[in-house]
Parts: structure tokens; sequence; C-alpha cells
């Protein structure tokens, strides 16, 4: 060439490719390219460079997180307020030796109970439900909460059984799954920051004044305060209660016409909380089957320096938003796993996803009446 490169022959691209990045740190796309581009003339050699980097097992561990699917979904909405709790721990400011903040909060309402703890343990969680929810509320249903030890603990398994109380644990570090307890943990903070800046006093005093300005604000969607969604009416802030209308004859009619007409207006109030809350998803949402290898997401442990992903993992079982993979004990979503990728070095091709990959053969042998004797014969098209 004029410019004193070399002209690079199109049969040794893959070769080349490899071994400027392999040799030259691992480069993306873009810079493995202008590198090579430095030294030799290779026109169109960037779909080269595209396949070489997504299918390096180097890159793939250490690269970032794929992009997040923007379909998002729900869980099915109660019926009627306290039939579902999502409950999580805040660490806060030691106070009066307290250093955590128990949070419940009903989906339905968005009613919240928070209390102040010494420590973050299953016994306190049974303590607090036992004292202060139950008597109160009834038994929910179902509890949702992280994986945490102080909700998977022992002995707070015992209670929740006791009553018929299911207990539903989120995919793990992945804090989208319960966003009604997540975003009142935020509005705990901001809101008692601002009580105590303006007051002077600790978290723990205001705490009550703050709950009840979250109780009876009203919500951005329904336009309706929690306090409203579950008992029929606006809270009385400093107002006069309206006079009842006592008859000698008819007997209080206030107190006769109440208990329908509350009735009917909780039942309509329900109803559209329930509207507004996002729906389960019908379909799934990633394209993983079982059978699959992907790479999983490394939880952060400190070590900056730590691999990103680990694997490749088979896939065992798959929901509309989670992932089961072999050698794992829970459940992970869709956004902390990559695809799978394919040996390039034969040159560019197409990186292999679960669409255009050959589903596994299944065979069964009866071996009684009962039993059956499942074999898979896996996909030969992924090469790692």
């Amino acid at each position: 060439m004029p410019d004193g490169r070399a002209c690079l022959p199109r049969s040794t691209y893959p070769v080349a490719v490899r071994w400027h990045h392999d040799k030259g740190g691992h480069y993306g796309t873009h810079a493995l390219v202008d590198t090579i581009a430095r030294f030799w003339y290779a026109p169109g050699i960037q779909p080269y460079c595209l396949s070489i980097v997504k299918a390096c097992s180097t890159c793939q561990r250490n690269g970032p997180a794929p992009p997040l699917n923007k379909i998002k979904g729900g869980r099915p909405p109660p019926a009627a307020p306290f039939q579902h709790l999502q409950i999580d721990f805040a660490d806060m400011p030691k106070a009066f030796g307290k250093k955590h903040l128990l949070v419940l909060v009903c989906p339905l309402t968005s009613w919240v109970e928070a209390f102040p703890t010494a420590n973050c343990t299953a016994s306190t969680v049974a303590k607090i439900l036992l004292r202060d929810i139950v008597p109160r509320f009834g038994p929910p249903l179902v509890l949702d909460s992280d994986r945490g030890p102080h909700f998977t603990g022992h002995v707070l398994g015992r209670p929740p059984q006791g009553l018929g109380i299911s207990h539903s644990f989120h995919t793990p570090y992945h804090p989208q799954s319960s966003p009604p307890v997540e975003r009142m943990n935020r509005e705990l903070k901001f809101t008692l920051a601002k009580y105590c800046q303006e007051t002077g006093l600790k978290w723990p005093q205001v705490l009550p004044l703050v709950l009840f300005h979250l109780r009876t604000r009203p919500t951005r969607v329904l336009g309706l305060s929690p306090f409203e969604l579950l008992y029929g009416h606006p809270p009385f802030k400093g107002r006069a209660l309206p006079r009842a209308d006592v008859s000698l004859l008819g007997g209080d009619h206030m107190t006769a016409c109440h208990p329908p007409s509350l009735q009917a207006r909780l039942r309509t109030l329900w109803k559209a909380s329930q509207f507004s809350q996002t729906p389960p998803l019908e379909e799934q949402i990633h394209p993983f089957q079982p059978g699959d290898f992907v790479w999983a997401k490394n939880p952060p442990r400190g070590d900056t320096l730590q691999l990103r992903f680990t694997g490749p993992h088979r896939v065992l079982l798959t929901t509309q938003t989670a992932v089961f993979l072999e050698g794992r004990k829970s459940w992970i979503h869709h956004s902390h796993v990559n695809p799978p990728v394919v040996d390039h070095s034969d040159g560019p091709a197409a990186l292999a996803t679960t669409e255009d990959t050959a589903p596994p053969q299944w065979t069964c042998l009866p071996l009684s009446d009962i039993r059956l004797k499942l074999t898979r014969q896996n996909p030969p098209d992924l090469l790692f």
C-alpha cells in the first residue's frame, strides 16, 4: 500500500484477529479494528473482530451485563388489604440502641408499617409479626421477601407455617422484584431525614409522624391515600366530625347506613387498586430454554477484580423472568445471565442463541408401570 502497510490476505483474517486480540490485552471490537488497521490493510475485517470478541471466554466472564428487557411482570394482585405483605430491612444510623428498620408494605393499599429494631434476625421478624401485625390485621396469605438470613432462618419459618402463611422469596440481587417495599424504604429515609433536620430529633422519635404522613398522602396512580383505601374515607386532620342524624323512630341513620355504603366503597377502591398494579407475565420474555448454556453473573463480594460472570452453566428450568442453573441453589433473573457463545476460529458467524440452536433429543424408556427413564442427547452445535 502507498502508506507502507501490507495487505492482509482474507484467508488469514481469523488467525490474525485472534492473535491481536489474545496478545494485545483483549481489546474490544473498535479498538481491535483500529489496532489491526495500523499495521495491515484489511478491508471487511470488522465482522471478524466482532465475532472473535464475542466468543472470547475471558471477555465474556468480565464484560458488562446484557441490556435489560424493558418488559416487566408483577405478582398476582391481592383481593383485600393485608392478604399480601412485602417485608424488608433498612439500615439506619444508630439511635437509642436501634440501627435497623423493619418495613412492611401492603401492595394493594400501599399501607406501611415500620418498626425500629436493634438487630435484623429471624427471631425479631417473627416477634413483630406475631405481636404487631397478626393481632391487628390478621395473618396474611403471602409474605414476600428477599433471601437474607433474617428471612430464611428456621425460627421465622415456624410461625407462618402454623398460621397458614405462604413465604415467597425473590430472585437474589434483583430489588426490582419487590418494588413497593424498596420504594417505601427510599421514601422513609428521605422523609425521616427531612423531619430530623427540621425538628432536631432522632429518627425513632419522628417515625410515627413520618408514618402518618406516608399513610395519608395521596398516591400518584389513583389519587387516593392508603388511609382511604383501607378505611374508605379521608383522614380527619383537625376538622370536626359530622353531626349524626339521630331519630327516635329510626335510630341513628348514620350508623345504620354507614356499614353497607362503606363496604361498597371499599370494594370499588380495592378493585381500582388491583387494576393499577402490574399483572403477572403470561409469556416468557427471555430466549433461554432448558439445556442451553449461559454465563451467570457473579455477585460482588468486595473484590473489584473478580470475575463478573461464571460458567458456562446449563439451564435446568425457566420461568417467565428467571432461570435455574445447574450448580446454583437459587433462581437467577434473566438480566443476570448472558447468552451462550460459540467458537469462531473458522471465521465470522452469528452468535448462537437459543432461537437458532437445535432442540435437544429425548428418549423415554419404560422401566415399570410407574417408572420411566429419560435420556437427553445434547445438541452438537455448541462448542466451548
